[in-house]
């Protein structure tokens, strides 16, 4: 268990950072400040009251406050002025609390931005970045915000405890003797929440994996007419979850409430103290009682916060091992714009994070421009948690200026394949070179301008023009959109392509069918005049006719673009010089 402690401890620093570390120490400081405030406010009601009415009581003055002499304005005067310190302090505290709770949650979401788009980290599916994003992440800052909830309320109720035993040693200790015989209940609850707490992320995760299944696979689910399994095991599963989550509710409250049901019983034992045992002047009983009850009452939210972070720690647990597997200059490097946060909350966007061409690098092109040559030898590949290789012993070479097209059933590693080719995985045996260097050398030299176009049609909101112009490092002119979009299989008139420059668009494409949001996704990789063109099930939504003349405009691409094509469809292909089938491991 301590080792496991460290462990979270040392995962904290890494997300906290010492900017955050500073505010957690601020923040007991503020929480320090708003119960001596407190303590000090009772103590000036306790002889205003006195003095209104009651001077036959016996008034008695603390310590180090004997020359302090108010009269009744006077002390009426300091109540206000200590009812709005207090007042200041706690809004003060409160926005410091949700300052740190937000600058986690910020610091763990742009590590998840960094990974997402990181060119050598394995795709997160849409299951793992719902359950992070909806799940993991805002329960892993519960927990470091509980925890630090718990460094602040614990030292309030140290002060409230150290001024109880300056008060009346004997009735503190009758008082805090009884609320420390409920310990070992409070512990079992927390432990039990952090339990359920556990089996809540795995269904969690079960159901977003099968919302995700069934949205994308919804025609399927109607034709087999599986709707009612489907939607009975959706309930079943989120019925759990959430009867998981009411639980550790109700265990969060019961925790919280415990200690000040039990108060109620200790003040009784405490009067009966007050009249038998340990006899004190009217004010200073007041000022006593009124101490307790905010202690009782700091004492119970300490112990509900103490329930919830036991019911965040599972989730912190899987957040902070997705953090033990980022590179620390990496983690470093997402944190940075995390500075840019204001503890009032700025409205403006920081200059470094606008979205504007300049901050977009340009492409390095070599002056030559010529089309790369491939070569693949004794190619072999196998994932890291799998033992059985994808392929062995693969070669395969493909002239510049050429054409290589890819089939095989699906899982043969057609995508595989691709990705090895584009340099963002490494082979396990073998050898594989495009244009001279090994494919991660030639990506990470960012000198080979290279077109890609996937199965499913990457979108951005804004205008049909933004689309072409994703990811271009200046603007070409306006005769070479349209030109691009003819040879993509835009069939209109420039006139009216030229209108439909301005079209507004979504990021699903709304206004365009799925057939002209594949030829968008040709244009734009067109657009930029690639010596690399990879095109990955390009056609699997195109009628027979603009399949057609797709395929006559990559032909007419040979000798100036090196092309790599995955199709199951013989229109693709019919024109391409080679043909490897991964099934057979064969060139054709």
């Amino acid at each position: 268990m301590i080792q496991r402690w460290k462990t979270r401890v040392g995962w904290l620093m890494l997300v906290w950072g010492r900017r955050g570390c500073l505010l957690l120490a601020g923040g007991a400081v503020l929480a320090c400040a708003v119960s001596g405030t407190e303590a000090l406010f009772a103590y000036v009601f306790s002889r205003l009251l006195f003095r209104l009415g009651y001077e036959k009581f016996a008034v008695s003055v603390p310590t180090g406050l004997s020359a302090v002499a108010l009269s009744p304005a006077a002390a009426i005067m300091v109540l206000v002025v200590l009812g709005l310190v207090r007042s200041a302090v706690r809004i003060m505290a409160s926005q410091w609390h949700a300052y740190s709770q937000e600058r986690m949650l910020a610091r763990l979401r742009f590590v998840f931005f960094g990974r997402l788009l990181d060119t050598d980290t394995p795709r997160f599916s849409q299951t793992e970045v719902n359950t992070y994003f909806s799940e993991l992440f805002p329960k892993a800052t519960g927990f470091s915000t509980s925890l630090a909830t718990c460094t602040n309320t614990g030292a309030r109720a140290f002060l409230f405890l150290a001024l109880l035993l300056y008060t009346s040693p004997v009735k503190a200790t009758v008082g805090c003797g009884a609320i420390l015989l409920l310990a070992p209940l409070l512990r079992w609850m927390n432990l039990r929440s952090q339990a359920l707490a556990a089996g809540t992320v795995r269904d969690f995760k079960w159901v977003q994996r099968s919302i995700v299944r069934a949205s994308r696979n919804w025609l399927l689910v109607r034709i087999y007419r599986t709707e009612a399994d489907e939607l009975r095991q959706l309930q079943e599963t989120s019925l759990a979850t959430t009867n998981k989550a009411l639980r550790v509710m109700l265990m969060t409250g019961t925790a919280g409430n415990i200690p000040e049901a039990a108060g109620v019983l200790v003040i009784s034992a405490m009067l009966w103290v007050q009249f038998y045992v340990d006899p004190q002047p009217g004010n200073m009983l007041l000022v006593f009682l009124f101490m307790y009850m905010r202690l009782v009452q700091t004492l119970s939210q300490l112990s509900a916060t103490i329930c919830q972070m036991y019911s965040c720690m599972p989730h912190f647990d899987v957040a902070g091992a997705f953090l033990e597997a980022v590179p620390r200059d990496q983690a470093r490097k997402s944190f940075e714009p995390v500075f840019h946060l204001s503890l009032l909350g700025s409205l403006a966007t920081p200059k470094s994070l606008r979205r504007t061409p300049a901050n977009r690098p340009p492409v390095q092109a070599d002056s030559q421009a010529d089309p790369p040559d491939i070569r693949v030898e004794g190619l072999s590949f196998s994932y890291p948690d799998d033992a059985k290789p994808v392929f062995h012993g693969l070669s395969v070479s493909v002239p510049a200026g050429g054409d290589l097209g890819i089939v095989g059933r699906s899982g043969a590693g057609k995508s595989t394949l691709l990705a090895l080719l584009l340099g963002f995985l490494q082979p396990s045996q073998g050898g594989l070179w495009v244009g001279g260097k090994t494919a991660k050398d030639q990506r990470l030299s960012g000198n080979l301008r290279t077109g890609y176009v996937g199965p499913e049609p990457f979108m951005v909101a804004g205008s049909l023009r933004d689309n072409l112009l994703y990811g271009a490092s200046c603007s070409p002119p306006e005769d070479d959109l349209l030109s691009a979009l003819q040879e993509a299989g835009f069939l209109e008139e420039r006139a009216t392509l030229r209108k439909m420059l301005g079209l507004r668009i979504s990021e699903d494409g709304e206004g365009l069918s799925t057939g002209q949001k594949q030829r968008l996704g040709l244009a734009r990789a067109l657009l930029m005049r690639p010596q690399l063109l990879v095109l990955d099930e390009v056609s699997a939504n195109l009628d027979i006719e603009t399949e057609a003349h797709i395929a006559k405009t990559v032909t007419g691409l040979a000798g100036r673009t090196t092309v790599i094509i995955v199709s199951h469809r013989k229109g693709m292909l019919a024109h391409c010089s080679r043909i490897l089938n991964l099934d057979a491991v064969e060139v054709q």
